[in-house]
């Protein structure tokens, strides 16, 4: 059958029409347009769910990072007895004061934490007075 004799039976309307060709025929610059219009929808469709997810995986990044600023802030650090050392050893006191002010820091984690939060040339001003 012609396009002609099927467009005046109402079996085939063109307007919106999308068809499938098969090899053997050349396909019309309209089934073209229209396929290449369905493949843009596609991969705008496509880059708007992909921009979509992104976005939700910065939010998430986000509520993570801000979770971590709130625990350490209720859980302030702890420092073992090995890190205390670390840096008493650092100011440079002398062997038989380790011990003491190992001990003070430990039992007094304010104040190691105060302690350790101040540049170098502080606690050795502090630790020669």
């Amino acid at each position: 059958m012609k396009v002609d004799e099927l467009l005046a039976t109402n079996e085939v309307h063109l307007e919106n029409q999308c068809v499938d060709v098969d090899d053997d025929i050349e396909e019309s610059s309209s089934a073209k347009k229209c396929k290449r219009k369905k493949r843009k929808f596609e991969e705008e469709e496509e880059d708007g769910f992909n921009s979509k997810i992104m976005k939700l995986v910065d939010n998430m990044a986000t509520v993570i990072r801000e979770g971590n600023i709130i625990f350490d802030r209720s859980y302030p650090q702890e420092y073992t007895g090995e890190e205390i050392y670390r840096e008493l050893d650092l100011v440079g006191l002398e062997p038989h004061e380790l011990p003491r002010a190992l001990n003070f820091l430990a039992t007094n984690q304010v104040k190691a934490k105060t302690l350790f939060s101040c540049s170098l040339q502080i606690r050795w001003a502090h630790a020669i007075e």
